[in-house]
C-alpha cells in the first residue's frame, strides 16, 4: 500500500487514461529490443500527432467579431490583462508580479504582430528568381504577390534550400514560373476559411499535402493528398485556377505548391507545417523535402530492422540522411557508395561503416564483388539516392533475392532502375515523401531535432544570401558542400538587378514575351572538388546554440517533384 502515497489528487491514475498510452509506451521500449524505429503508424491504426502539428479537421470556427481594430486591441490588452492578474493574485511575490508583466507584455506584442491594413490584405512587392524557358540562369526581379484567396495562406520566405529536384525542374512546365520546393516561412495573412494559422506561425512549406478528408488522407496505407494536386502540379492554385504571382500584365506560376525562391509566396493551407516557435526556423525547410524523405524511405518504406545489412548509393544530403536513418534503426553493415572521397568521408562521419568509390576498382572487379568482400553477402537493402544510368544495374544485383530496393531524392531514379535490364530482386519500392503524413507527422521530427536526436543543422555546408541563388545552382555538385541555404535580405528588395545573376525589367518582359522552349545544355564535366573552408562549419554550430537554448504509401500516383515513385513494382 505504500505506492498508494505516489498517487496524487490532481492526476488521472484511472485504467482507461493508461491504456490511452499504455501500447504506444510499450512499442518505444521495444523498439530498443527489436531495432524497428518507425514512426508512421500500422496499418489500420493512426499516429499520435506532435503537439505542436495543427489537424485541419479538428479546427474550430472562430467566434466574436471577424474583424477586430488592432490598435484599440492593443491598448486595451495591458489594462484588461493588468486589472484581472491583480483580481486573481491576491497577496503577490516580486516574482509573479515580474511574472505577470512579462504575461501582459507578450500578449501586448502579440497583438502588435496582426494589423488589418483598411480592412483587407494588399498585393506585395517581392523579390523572385524567375524560371524562363530560354533562359539557363534565373531572373531575379520584383513580383506582386496577390492576397490569399479562399483556403489559401500568404507567407513571407525566411530562408530557401536548393534542391536537385529544382536543378531539373527547367525541362517541365508552364512557363515563367518560381521554382524552390524547400523552404521555411512565417505566416503573414490568411484567407477565407482558414482558421488553422495565424499570421506568426512558424511553418515550413510541403509540396506533400494533407487536408485530412480525402480518400488518401483517410487511407491507412496512404500519405497521398488529391486536395490540390490537380491545381499545384499545373502552377496554379485551387479557388480560381490562377497564380498568385504576377509581373506586369504577366502571371507567373508556381512551382510544386510550394514557390520558395520568391520573398513572399502564396501556398495553400493544406500544403503548409505548422511547427515550434522554439526551433531554428532557418534550416527547417530540409525536413519538407529530400531529408524528410529519405528518413522515411529506411523507417517507413524499407523498415529495417535492428542488424540489417544496406548499400546506399549517393552520399549527397539524401545518401546521409538515409545513412542517419539506418544507424537509428540499428542497422548492422552500411556500405556508403560515391565517386567522390569527400562525400564518402562524411559518409562515415555519419555512421558508415564502409566506403566504396565505384569508377576506383581494379579492372574486372565490379561493385557486387567488393560488396561480397565487404559484407560477406549481398545486401538487405539498397537504396538509391543518385538515379545513376550507369550504376543502375550494380544497384540492382547487391541486393539479396527477398531484399528491398528503395530510390530516394534522384528526380528520374525509379525510371533508371525500372529501365534497367536488370530485375528488381524484392521489387522496387519508392513512395511519395517516404511515407511521411506531412502536417501530422513532420512536427515529430521537428521534436527529434530539437532533443538533439536527428540530424538537420549538419547538412547545410554553406549560407548565402538570396542574390546568389544563381551562384548556387552552378556549383550545386560541389563535392565539398552538402546544401546552401539562402536567406533573404529584405534591405534588398528593390535594389534589383544588381550582378550577373539578374536582368533588367525591360529585358525581362522582352523574353517573357518568347516562351520557346530550350532546356539547360548539360553540364561539360562534372566539379572538381574543393577543401572546405572553416566558414562552413558555422552554420550547424549556430543553429545547435539556438537548438540548446531554447506506412508505405501504396498509391498509384506517379510524382516526380522528389524523384519517388508513388508506386510499387514486383518481380515478374
Amino acid at each position: 500500500m505504500e505506492s498508494l502515497g505516489a498517487i496524487r489528487s490532481e492526476y488521472d491514475h484511472s485504467y482507461y487514461f493508461i491504456s490511452s498510452f499504455i501500447q504506444d509506451h510499450l512499442k518505444f521500449h521495444a523498439s530498443f529490443l527489436n531495432g524497428v524505429l518507425r514512426w508512421c503508424p500500422d496499418p489500420g491504426t493512426s499516429l499520435a500527432p506532435s503537439v505542436y502539428s495543427v489537424d485541419p479537421t479538428m479546427a474550430e470556427e472562430p467566434t466574436g467579431p471577424e474583424t477586430v481594430n488592432a490598435d484599440e486591441a492593443t491598448d486595451a490588452a495591458p489594462k484588461e490583462s493588468s486589472e484581472s492578474t491583480l483580481a486573481d493574485a491576491g497577496e503577490t511575490t516580486p516574482e509573479d508580479a515580474e511574472e505577470a508583466r512579462e504575461e501582459v507584455e507578450a500578449a501586448s506584442n502579440a497583438l502588435q504582430t496582426v494589423r488589418i491594413i483598411d480592412g483587407s490584405p494588399k498585393e506585395i512587392d517581392s523579390l523572385a528568381a524567375v524560371s524562363l524557358p530560354d533562359e539557363t540562369a534565373l531572373q531575379l526581379v520584383k513580383v506582386k504577390v496577390a492576397p490569399p484567396q479562399a483556403g489559401e495562406v500568404r507567407v513571407r520566405q525566411v530562408a530557401a534550400v536548393p534542391s536537385r529536384v529544382d536543378l531539373f525542374a527547367e525541362k517541365e512546365k508552364p512557363y515563367p514560373r518560381i521554382l524552390g520546393l524547400e523552404s521555411s516561412a512565417i505566416v503573414e495573412d490568411v484567407g477565407e476559411g482558414v482558421v488553422e494559422f495565424q499570421p506568426g506561425d512558424h511553418v515550413i512549406p510541403c509540396y506533400q499535402a494533407h487536408c485530412g478528408e480525402c480518400a488518401g488522407c483517410k487511407a491507412a496505407e496512404s500519405n497521398y493528398c488529391d486536395s490540390v494536386h490537380h491545381a499545384t502540379s499545373r502552377g496554379v492554385m485551387v479557388a480560381d485556377s490562377r497564380p498568385r504571382f504576377s509581373y506586369g500584365s504577366t502571371e507567373v506560376y508556381h512551382f510544386k505548391g510550394t514557390s520558395a525562391f520568391s520573398e513572399y509566396s502564396v501556398v495553400h493551407a493544406h500544403s503548409l507545417i505548422k511547427v515550434r516557435k522554439d526551433a531554428p526556423l532557418t534550416y527547417l525547410g530540409l525536413l519538407g523535402g529530400g531529408v524528410a524523405a529519405a528518413l522515411g524511405a529506411v523507417w517507413n518504406v524499407g523498415r529495417v530492422q535492428r542488424g540489417a545489412s544496406a548499400v546506399v548509393f549517393g552520399a549527397q544530403a539524401e545518401g546521409l540522411a538515409v545513412i542517419a536513418a539506418l544507424v537509428k534503426a540499428g542497422a548492422g553493415k552500411i556500405v556508403a557508395v560515391d565517386p567522390y572521397s569527400s562525400r564518402l568521408d562524411l559518409a562515415q562521419k555519419w555512421g558508415a561503416t564502409s566506403l566504396l568509390n565505384p569508377y576506383s576498382l581494379p579492372e574486372g572487379v565490379s561493385v557486387k564483388d567488393e560488396i561480397l568482400k565487404l559484407i560477406g553477402s549481398t545486401a538487405d537493402f539498397a537504396f538509391d539516392c543518385r538515379g545513376d544510368l550507369e550504376l543502375a544495374p550494380s544497384v540492382l544485383e547487391v541486393v539479396k533475392e527477398w531484399g528491398k530496393c528503395v530510390t530516394v531524392g534522384t528526380p528520374h531514379g525509379p525510371d533508371v532502375l525500372l529501365r534497367s535490364s536488370w530485375p528488381p530482386p524484392g521489387g522496387l519500392n519508392s513512395v511519395t515523401f517516404g511515407g511521411w503524413r506531412s502536417k501530422p507527422q513532420i512536427p515529430l521530427l521537428v521534436d527529434l531535432y530539437m532533443a538533439g536526436e536527428l540530424k538537420v543543422d549538419e547538412y547545410i555546408t554553406r549560407e548565402e544570401s538570396f542574390e546568389n541563388i544563381n551562384d548556387v545552382f552552378d556549383n550545386f555538385d560541389d563535392a565539398a558542400g552538402v546544401r546552401t541555404v539562402l536567406s533573404h535580405m529584405r534591405d534588398s528588395v528593390g535594389a534589383g538587378s544588381g550582378g550577373s545573376s539578374a536582368c533588367s525589367s525591360a529585358i525581362f518582359m522582352m523574353r517573357l514575351a518568347d516562351h520557346a522552349e530550350v532546356p539547360r545544355p548539360p553540364p561539360s564535366g562534372r566539379p572538381e572538388p574543393q577543401a572546405p573552408s572553416k566558414s562552413q562549419s558555422t552554420p550547424a554550430l549556430r543553429a545547435s546554440q539556438l537548438r540548446s537554448a531554447a506506412e508505405p504509401n501504396m498509391s498509384k500516383r506517379y510524382d516526380v517533384s522528389m524523384g519517388i515513385l508513388g508506386r510499387e513494382t514486383s518481380k515478374p
